[in-house]
């Protein structure tokens, strides 16, 4: 479950990197970059229980933009494969659980 949470809160993340070059940066690893603007975004999305793990425990903090790090470098090496490819059918179903 936390796993789609994540997935979904990256999908409805994209930017230009015109739009990295303006706004504020929250957290990176790499290429993989975490805006203020989309942790607040992925933030609206997550569920009350989550927040308050996260608001009381650093571990939790750290574990939730770890999963944002995370869901942000699967997606880029995502957008990489080709609709042809059999790994990107592979991995479609593999985060659809089909």
């Amino acid at each position: 479950m936390i796993r789609r949470l994540f997935f979904v809160c990256v999908l409805g993340l994209s930017v230009s990197l015109s739009y990295f070059a303006q706004a504020q940066v929250v957290a990176s690893d790499g290429n993989a970059v975490i805006t203020k603007q989309e942790f607040t975004a992925a933030l609206q999305r997550t569920p009350d229980k989550l927040k308050r793990l996260a608001a009381q425990d650093l571990g939790e903090r750290y574990a939730l933009i770890n999963a944002l790090i995370i869901e942000r470098k699967l997606a880029a090496e995502a957008d990489k494969l080709d609709v042809d490819d059999e790994a990107y059918w592979e991995l479609l179903f593999s985060l659809l659980d089909v």
